[in-house]
């Protein structure tokens, strides 16, 4: 279902290089890290997917955006023991997703108050927040412009002042978007995708 969102990459390749992404990289890029389940394998590559198709569901006013000739950056936070970051750069290259015909470079920091030094760019577009970083997570000590959407991975981001937050409820994988916080940053999401996808998205 998660894969078939993704129109511009043929099926069975994407599939198959998930799956070898999946088990020949993270034993060998890991090394001494936390070697994740493979549920916790599974959730990320689904909440990677996720993330893509609701990045292409967005739209962003040009003043809030780098020069046409710029790249703008996806930031990952956190202790990334599933390779999210490695993930997504993945994904949004054989989806080709572009924000606004801006090719986008995911960019890894180690704990908030790195992203919240890189974020002041306004290359920076989209943030998420790994589960690692939900403890020391203070909205108001974090950056606020508009354009940029914070993206929360767990359920102990909830009610935390995100745009977008994920859960995972009875083995499934729900979002929930913050209307507010997305109108704040002046960032438009597309109804239309929450109105078809009821069961992965919450709205309000």
């Amino acid at each position: 279902m998660f894969v078939n969102w993704l129109h511009h990459v043929n099926r069975k390749t994407l599939c198959l290089g998930v799956l070898f992404f999946c088990f020949a990289t993270v034993d060998s890029v890991l090394g001494k890290a936390m070697n994740p389940t493979k549920e916790e394998l599974r959730m990320a590559n689904l909440e990677a997917t996720v993330v893509i198709r609701s990045l292409q569901h967005m739209a962003w006013q040009e003043d809030h955006l780098p020069p046409k000739a710029s790249r703008v950056k996806v930031v990952v936070v956190g202790h990334d023991y599933c390779l999210f970051k490695e993930r997504l750069q993945y994904l949004i290259g054989e989806s080709e997703t572009s924000v606004h015909g801006r090719n986008i470079v995911v960019k890894g920091c180690k704990n908030l108050e790195e992203a919240n030094q890189v974020s002041q760019n306004k290359q920076v577009v989209f943030v998420v927040l790994l589960e690692s970083v939900a403890g020391k997570w203070n909205v108001k000590a974090f950056v606020k412009r508009a354009g940029l959407i914070v993206y929360g991975q767990g359920k102990a981001f909830m009610r935390r002042g995100l745009s977008l937050c994920s859960r995972v409820e009875n083995n499934r994988l729900k979002m929930s978007i913050n209307r507010k916080k997305m109108q704040a940053v002046e960032v438009e999401f597309d109804h239309q995708l929450y109105l078809r996808n009821p069961t992965l998205y919450s709205y309000n």
